[in-house]
C-alpha cells in the first residue's frame, strides 16, 4: 500500500534531538536561511504576544515543521497566517493545548502554497486543521448543497452569491485537503469528496444562472447537466476541469413567454442559461474561480451547439460518433438540473456504450486512438515525466478498464460503473480478473492517483509531470508522498510504472487470460490429490484451503477424497480422479471467490452426487470455466436456491445458456388436465423462475431494479393465471360460468407488488374491488366468495414448494374483520366515514394488476380520490408523526436502530415515509407525484423541488442499497430477514454477494450501510419533523 504521511491524530509524534537555541533547530531542520528565518519569528512579536510566549511556541513549532515535506515553506507560511490573525495571543495559546494542530498546519502548508495562500486570505479557516469535528466529519452532497444553496439565498445580488460560491468552495477544498494529508481519508474518499464538492457547485451555479436571465412567466424548459470524465467517474482531483454536456427536452417549445409580456427563442433563452453557468463556474475572483469548464467532449465538439436535445443526441451517437466518444460516455452521468431528462438521457446512451455484442472494429479503433495517444506523448517526450498519459500512468489502466467494460458490460450490468476503482472490484467479482491483477491495478492506480494529487496540491496547476530527476523539488515530492528518501520513491514509482505497463501489453494489447490459476499451482495440486490420504498431503491441504480463505479447511478435505478414492459403498471410475485434478486448481480458486466458499465446494459436490456421471461434469467444467464460476458462485451466494438447481438437474443447461424467455410461459399450464396437476406445473414453474432471477442476481446479470421488476412481473402473472385456473376449476365443480362472475372483478396490488419493487421475501399485498352492482346478487356473491378463497388455497399449496409467497390481504376495509371483495364505492365510503390515515396512506402504492382492466381504470381514480386529499388536511401530519414514533418505539429495539434495514433509522421505511408524506401533501396538485413506486417518486419529488437532487440521490441510492442487502440476506440464508448479521461468515457472504470481493471480514460494506442509512436518516428527519 501507499506510504502516506504518519496520520497525526493516532500517531505518537517522535521528538526532534534535543537542540540548544532557535538556530540551531532551524539549522537542523534544513531552513535555508535560519538567521532570516529567526528574525521573521521574532518579529511576530506584539498585539499581545510577548518574548516568553514565542519561547513556549519554539519547541511546538519546531516539532511540527519536522513533519512538513516542506518546512521552509510551512514556516513562511506559519508567519504570514499568524500575522494575518485577528487575535494572535488566543491563537497561541490554542496551540499550544493542541499541538497536533500545529503539526497538520505544517504538513497541510508544506504540501500546498495554494492552501497557505488561502489560510493568510482567511486565517479563520485554521478552524478546518484544529477542530476534530471539522476534519474529522465526512460532509455527504446533501449537506453541502443545503449549505451552499443557504450562502447563495442570503445575498441579495447575482454577484455577491457568485463570490460567496467562490469562498465557500475554497474553504471546502481546504477542508478535503485537511482530510487527505492528515491520513484521515482515503484517495478514493477524497476523489468522491471532491466531486461531491463540484456537484453541490453545479446546482448552486444554476440556481444563480436562472435568477440572472429574463424572467419567465411560466415553468422554464426541462435542462438536465450531464457530467463526464472525473467528474462523471466521482474521481476528481485539486485541479481537475469539469467536463459537462447540456441537455433540452424534446418538447421544447419554439419561444417562451417572458413577465414583462414578451416572448424570447426558448433554445436561445437555454443557451444563455448554459453560457451564464459556465462564466459562473469559471470567472476568477478575489477567491479563484469555482471550476474550469470543458464542453469539448459533447457532439462535434467546440463546434457543436452547447445544448441539446434528446433526439439530436441520440442522431448524433446513431450516425455520427467516433467509438472514443462512445467509450467517453462510459462517464457520464446526470448532477443538476431535471432528474427525469438526466435519467432519460442516460437511458439513451446505455445501448450505445453497451452492446451485448460489441463489434470488434470499436475495440479496434480503441487500442488504435491508444497508440496515438502514446505516440503524441513520445514525441512531446513526455513518456517518462507524464504520470498520465506516459509510460505505465493512470490512463493505462483507465484504458484496461473501459475496455474490458466495453467487452463485458453489455451482458454483465454490475458493470456499468463510471468509477474506476469501483469498475475494477466488479470486474474482479465477475471473474474477469484475478484476484492478484485486481488488486495490483488498485494499488497502482491508487499510488498514481494520489502522486497527481501530490503534485497537483502544490501549486493548484493542472498538471501531471513529475520534476526533474534529482533536483530539490523531486526530493520534495517524495516527502510529500511520504518517503523518507528519494531512492525509495524512485524505487516504487519504477516498479509500479513497470508494472502497469506489463498489464496494459497483456490485457489491453495483448490476449494473456485474465482470471486462471498458475500452472504450477494446478500440478501441486495434483501431487497432493494423489495422495490425500497420507498425514502429510493432508495437512498440507488443510495449509493450502486455509490460505485461500476457505472457514473451516477440515470439513472439506472429505470433499477432496470423494473424487479422487470413493468412499466406503465403492471406489471411483478410473476418468473421474483424472477429470477432478484438471479442474481442482481452478475450482478452489473459484469457490475462494464465492460469498461463502465452503458453501460453494458442499454445493458443488452435492451436484457431483446427483448428477449420472461426476466425470462428465468436471469435464464440462473443464471445457467451461465460465460454467464452473457460474455453479460455485451460485452454491456459495444462494446455497437454498442451489439445493433447487440439485433436484431439478434438467434446468442446468438452460440456466447457464439461457435462451429468450417466452412471455406466455404460462399458456401451456391451461392446456393440462385437472387442476391438481394445473398447480403443481405452476409450482415447478415459479421455482424455476426464482432460481433464473435468483442465480442471475448473484452472477451480476440482473441489477436490483431489475430483480424488483421481474418478481413483480411473475407475481402478477401467477394472479392472473390462478384466477384462470380457479375460473375452470369451480366451472368444474359447480357448472357455473365462473368467468363471466369474474369477469367485473379487479385485483390491487399494494406495497411492493403494488409499488413494483418486490423482493425475493416480500409480501403479496392485494385487495379486490368488484363491480358494485353486481355485489349484490347472491349468486354471484357465493361464487365469488367460493372463487377467492379457492385462490387463498392455491397460494396456500404454492408455499408447500418453499415458494416464499405469503398473500396478504388484511388493506381491505375492516382488515381481517372485513369481506374479501368490495366495490370501489364501498371502499370510497370507508375511508370518508372509518378509514385510518395510515389506510389512506397505505393505498398510495395501490396499482392495478390483474382482471378486469376498465374497472381497474376506474377503481384507480377512486382510490387516488382517497389517497391525495385537496386540501390536505392539517392533522394528517400529526397523525402520520404519531403512527411513526409509535413504530420506531413499539416495533423497534434501540440496539437495531443501526442495524434493522426496514425499520431501523434510516432504513426502508423512513424513505417511504418521506416519500409518502410529500406525495399525499402535493400529489393532488401535481399528477407527476401519484407514482406507487418509491424510486420513481423520488425522483419526480426533486424535479417538483420538494427534495433536492442531491437528497433525492441519497435516498435512491440508500433505498436501492437496503433493498439488495435484503435480497442478498434471503438469497443467502432462504428466509425473510431484515437484520444485518453478526456472525463473520455471514457478515462476509452478504459482503461478497454485494460485491465487496476483497473485504475479508465484510465490515466495509457494514460500514458503508451504517453511514448511508445515517444520512438517509439526517434527510427524513430534516424534511419529516420540520415544522
Amino acid at each position: 500500500m501507499i506510504r502516506q504521511h504518519i496520520h497525526v491524530l493516532s500517531r505518537i509524534a517522535v521528538a526532534m534531538e534535543p537542540v540548544d537555541t532557535p538556530m540551531a533547530a532551524l539549522q537542523s531542520l534544513g531552513i535555508e536561511d535560519p538567521h532570516q528565518a529567526f528574525q521573521r519569528l521574532t518579529q511576530l512579536a506584539g498585539r499581545g504576544v510577548t518574548d516568553d510566549d514565542l519561547e513556549r511556541l519554539y519547541p511546538i513549532l519546531f516539532r511540527a515543521l519536522h513533519e512538513s515535506p516542506d518546512p521552509n515553506r510551512s514556516l513562511l507560511a506559519f508567519c504570514r497566517w499568524f500575522e494575518a490573525t485577528g487575535n494572535p495571543i488566543a491563537y497561541l495559546n490554542l496551540l499550544s493545548a493542541h499541538p497536533v494542530a500545529l503539526e497538520i498546519f505544517c504538513i497541510v502548508t508544506g504540501s500546498s502554497q495554494v492552501f497557505a495562500d488561502l489560510l493568510v486570505r482567511q486565517p479563520e479557516c485554521f478552524e478546518l486543521i484544529a477542530d476534530p469535528g471539522q476534519r474529522g466529519e465526512r460532509r455527504p452532497v446533501a449537506t453541502l448543497t443545503r449549505e451552499i444553496r443557504n450562502l447563495v439565498e442570503a445575498c441579495r445580488y447575482p454577484e455577491l452569491k457568485r463570490e460567496a460560491l467562490r469562498r465557500w468552495k475554497a474553504r471546502e477544498m481546504l477542508r478535503i485537503g485537511v482530510r487527505d494529508l492528515a491520513g484521515i481519508a482515503s484517495l478514493a474518499e477524497t476523489a468522491r469528496a471532491f466531486s461531491d464538492l463540484a456537484d453541490a457547485c453545479l446546482q448552486a451555479a444554476l440556481d444563480i444562472a436562472y435568477t440572472t436571465l429574463p424572467k419567465l412567466a411560466q415553468p422554464p424548459p426541462s435542462f438536465a447537466i450531464i457530467a463526464m470524465g472525473k467528474l462523471g467517474g466521482r474521481e476528481l482531483n485539486y485541479s481537475s476541469d469539469i467536463d459537462l454536456m447540456f441537455v433540452h427536452a424534446d418538447d421544447l417549445p419554439e419561444t417562451l413567454l417572458l413577465e414583462d409580456g414578451t416572448s424570447i427563442n426558448a433554445l436561445a433563452w437555454l443557451n444563455r442559461l448554459a453560457e451564464t453557468l459556465i462564466k459562473i463556474l469559471a470567472e476568477e475572483g478575489a477567491h479563484g474561480h469555482v471550476f474550469r469548464v470543458d464542453m469539448r467532449l459533447r457532439p462535434e465538439g467546440r463546434f457543436g451547439p452547447l445544448v441539446r436535445s434528446l433526439s439530436a443526441y441520440r442522431f448524433y451517437y446513431e450516425n455520427w460518433a467516433e467509438p472514443w466518444e462512445l467509450q467517453a460516455l462510459i462517464k457520464a452521468r446526470f448532477v443538476a438540473g431535471n432528474r427525469a431528462l438526466g435519467e432519460e438521457f442516460h437511458r439513451l446512451i446505455t445501448p450505445f456504450v453497451y452492446n451485448p455484442f460489441p463489434p470488434p472494429e470499436l475495440i479496434a479503433s480503441i487500442v488504435e486512438n491508444k497508440r496515438r495517444i502514446e505516440r503524441k506523448c513520445a514525441l512531446e517526450r513526455q513518456t517518462e515525466s507524464n504520470i498520465k498519459v506516459g509510460y505505465g500512468g493512470i490512463r493505462d489502466i483507465e484504458f484496461i478498464v473501459q475496455r474490458l467494460q466495453l467487452l463485458h458490460g453489455g451482458k454483465l450490468p454490475s458493470l456499468r460503473t463510471s468509477n474506476t476503482l469501483q469498475a475494477l472490484q466488479r470486474l474482479h467479482q465477475a471473474g474477469v480478473l484475478s484476484k492478484e491483477t485486481h488488486r495490483d491495478l488498485a494499488e497502482d492506480y491508487v499510488f498514481l492517483r494520489t502522486l497527481e494529487h501530490r503534485l497537483q496540491l502544490l501549486h493548484g496547476h493542472q498538471t501531471q509531470t513529475l520534476p526533474p530527476p534529482h533536483s530539490p523539488e523531486r526530493l520534495r515530492l517524495a516527502r510529500r508522498m511520504g518517503f523518507d528518501s528519494s531512492d525509495a520513491f524512485e524505487t516504487e514509482l519504477a516498479q509500479r510504472r513497470s508494472r502497469v505497463h506489463t498489464y496494459l501489453q497483456n490485457l489491453f494489447y495483448g490476449e494473456m487470460p485474465l482470471s486462471s490459476p498458475p500452472a504450477t499451482a494446478g500440478s501441486d495440486l495434483a501431487i497432493l490429490l494423489d495422495t490425500i490420504d497420507s498425514p502429510a498431503s493432508h495437512d498440507q491441504l488443510i495449509q493450502l484451503l486455509q490460505g485461500h480463505g476457505f472457514h473451516h479447511p477440515e470439513k472439506l478435505i472429505p470433499l477432496l477424497q470423494m473424487p479422487m478414492r470413493g468412499n466406503e459403498y465403492g471406489g471411483m471410475p478410473p476418468d473421474t480422479p483424472i477429470e477432478f485434478k484438471n479442474i481442482a486448481a481452478r475450482l478452489l480458486e473459484m469457490a475462494a471467490r464465492a460469498p461463502n466458499p465452503d458453501a460453494a465446494l458442499f454445493g458443488f459436490e452435492a451436484l457431483a452426487i446427483a448428477v449420472p456421471n461426476r466425470a462428465q461434469l468436471y469435464a464440462a467444467c473443464d471445457d467451461s470455466p465460465q460454467m464452473l464460476d457460474k455453479l460455485l458462485r451460485l452454491a456459495g451466494g444462494s446455497p437454498p436456491l442451489f439445493q433447487r438447481l440439485v433436484r431439478h438437474q434438467e434446468w442446468l443447461e438452460s440456466l447457464i445458456n439461457p435462451e429468450e424467455e417466452s412471455r406466455d410461459w404460462w399458456a401451456p399450464l391451461l392446456k393440462l388436465q385437472g387442476y391438481s396437476a394445473q398447480i403443481e406445473a405452476l409450482a415447478t414453474n415459479l421455482e424455476r423462475q426464482w432460481l433464473e432471477i435468483g442465480a442471475r442476481d448473484i452472477w451480476g446479470e440482473v441489477d436490483v431494479l431489475e430483480v424488483q421488476h421481474r418478481l413483480t412481473q411473475l407475481a402478477e402473472q401467477t394472479i392472473q393465471i390462478l384466477l384462470e385456473l380457479c375460473a375452470q376449476e369451480l366451472l368444474t365443480r359447480n357448472s357455473a360460468d365462473t368467468r363471466q362472475v369474474l369477469a367485473p372483478l379487479a385485483v390491487f396490488g399494494l406495497g411492493k407488488l403494488g409499488g413494483q419493487e418486490l423482493g425475493y421475501a416480500s409480501d403479496w399485498d392485494v385487495i379486490f374491488l368488484y363491480d358494485e352492482s353486481f355485489l349484490h346478487d347472491t349468486a354471484r356473491s357465493q361464487t365469488l366468495q367460493q372463487a377467492i378463497e379457492l385462490f387463498e388455497e392455491a397460494i396456500a399449496h404454492l408455499t408447500t414448494h418453499n415458494l416464499p409467497i405469503a398473500l396478504d390481504l388484511r388493506l381491505r376495509p375492516w382488515g381481517k374483520d372485513g369481506t374479501l371483495v368490495t366495490s370501489p364505492k364501498a371502499l370510497y365510503h370507508y375511508h370518508k366515514t372509518s378509514g385510518e390515515i395510515w389506510e389512506k396512506q397505505a393505498l398510495l402504492k395501490a396499482r392495478f394488476v390483474a382482471g378486469n382492466a376498465k374497472q381497474g381504470a376506474y377503481a384507480t381514480q377512486v382510490l387516488q380520490a382517497i389517497s391525495y386529499p385537496n386540501p390536505f388536511p392539517k392533522n394528517y401530519t400529526d397523525a402520520m408523526r404519531t403512527m411513526k414514533h409509535r413504530i420506531e418505539t413499539e416495533r423497534l429495539e434501540p440496539h437495531l436502530r443501526t442495524s434493522d434495514l426496514k425499520l431501523g433509522h434510516g432504513g426502508l421505511l423512513d424513505i417511504e415515509w418521506l416519500a409518502q408524506w410529500l406525495q399525499m401533501q402535493y400529489g393532488r396538485r401535481n399528477p407527476s407525484l401519484r407514482c406507487p413506486n418509491t424510486v420513481q417518486t423520488l425522483g419526480h419529488l426533486a424535479d417538483a423541488h420538494l427534495l433536492d437532487n442531491a437528497e433525492a440521490d441519497v435516498l435512491i441510492a440508500t433505498y436501492l442499497q437496503l433493498a439488495r442487502a435484503r435480497n442478498a440476506l434471503w438469497l443467502y440464508t432462504g428466509r425473510s430477514q431484515d437484520r444485518l448479521p453478526e456472525d463473520k461468515i455471514s457478515v462476509c457472504a452478504l459482503a461478497r454477494l454485494l460485491g465487496y470481493v476483497d473485504d475479508q471480514e465484510g465490515s466495509q460494506a457494514l460500514n458503508d450501510i451504517r453511514s448511508a442509512m445515517k444520512e438517509a436518516r439526517r434527510i427524513f428527519e430534516s424534511r419529516f419533523y420540520a415544522d
